[in-house]
This record gives C-alpha cells, sequence and structure tokens, in this order.
C-alpha cells in the first residue's frame, strides 16, 4: 500500500502539537518551580493555578453555573496536587 502524502504530511504537521500537549499533560518537572506573579486584567499580580472554561456563545443564564462548577472541581484537582490533565478531566 502506497503512503497518501496528504496524510503524511497532516502527520508531520500535528506532531509538535501532539508533543506540546504530552510536555504539558507531564507537568512533574515544572511543579516544583516558583511561579511567577504575572499581571490580571484587574492589574493584580497573581502566580498559580489558572482554569479557564468556556459555557458556550448564547447559553442562557440559567445554565451559567455548570462552567462555575467545571472550574471549582479543575481548581480542587490541582489544588491536591494533581496535574493538568487531571483537573482537565475533573472539570468535565
Amino acid at each position: 500500500m502506497k503512503p497518501n502524502p496528504g496524510r503524511v504530511i497532516f502527520a508531520l504537521a500535528a506532531l509538535p502539537l501532539v508533543v506540546a500537549c504530552c510536555a504539558l499533560a507531564c507537568e512533574p518537572a515544572f511543579a516544583a518551580a516558583p511561579r511567577a506573579a504575572l499581571p490580571t486584567l484587574a492589574g493584580e499580580r497573581r502566580a498559580g493555578p489558572l482554569v479557564v472554561v468556556h459555557g458556550g456563545v448564547g447559553s442562557p443564564p440559567a445554565v451559567a453555573d455548570g462552567p462555575q462548577a467545571a472550574a471549582a472541581e479543575a481548581l480542587a484537582a490541582l489544588a491536591r496536587g494533581g496535574s493538568g490533565l487531571d483537573a482537565a478531566i475533573a472539570g468535565t
């Protein structure tokens, strides 16, 4: 069977993204490093974990507690020493 050049190019193009995701999921090497305080939109400087959730475009306010609960679960997983992957799974 002859390889499809389009698939080979796609696979090679996607490889850096896969490697980056795997590197981010393997956080133990970075977990011990002190976190730099970064500026926020409010002007404060904060360090530590950050969780971003998306509630969907045009979601009604009645379901606004879903993303808030997901963020709380993800932060709790990080506070317990879990990895970024653990937090992502906990927030689903």
